[in-house]
């Protein structure tokens, strides 16, 4: 029952014409690893895969139907975090889906895990940096203001004392 419950966690509907997919591995070399895709497609058909290294080559492999329905290959590649879009010929295309969110162990990849940006610094996080920066400037204002008009006093006060 284990191996069923891990085998459902690990997969990843893609949608469209196709089910869940998922990607398994192991390490060949310092520089290479043997991956084998799976994929659940209408029967019957052609199906590929777009492996895409981000930055770099593409590589379309097919898929051989297992069973009516379970498309498989086996490949090497780089310990790349690979981009896999799968296509079925004639039909439709899923959306893109990097190889460790179908199920490969990131420890597979070493350290060669490639990123979308090609290591540039991810634009959300600047986003929410300048979000805070302005938060924390509208504090430090509010706080001036508020102050100002404590040392002021109340109205009136001023004349009184003259």
């Amino acid at each position: 029952m284990w191996p069923l419950i891990l085998l459902l966690v690990l997969s990843v509907p893609l949608g469209g014409d196709f089910g869940e997919a998922r990607a398994e591995g192991r390490v060949v070399s310092s520089t290479l690893m043997e991956v084998e895709l799976t994929v659940e497609a209408p029967e019957g058909r052609s199906v590929v895969v777009h492996l895409i290294e981000p930055g770099g080559p593409q590589q379309t492999v097919a898929l051989a139907e297992q069973r009516p329905g379970l498309y498989t290959t086996v490949i090497e590649v780089r310990r790349v975090d690979l981009v896999a879009v799968f296509e079925v010929i004639g039909g439709d295309m899923s959306g893109p889906v990097n190889l460790s969110r179908l199920g490969l162990d990131p420890a597979i990849l070493g350290r060669v895990a490639a990123s979308p940006r090609g290591g540039e610094p991810d634009p959300a996080r600047w986003v929410w940096l300048a979000v805070a920066a302005g938060a924390a400037a509208l504090s430090l204002l509010a706080f001036w203001a508020l102050g100002e008009k404590r040392r002021e006093g109340p109205p009136g006060e001023e004349a009184a004392s003259g």
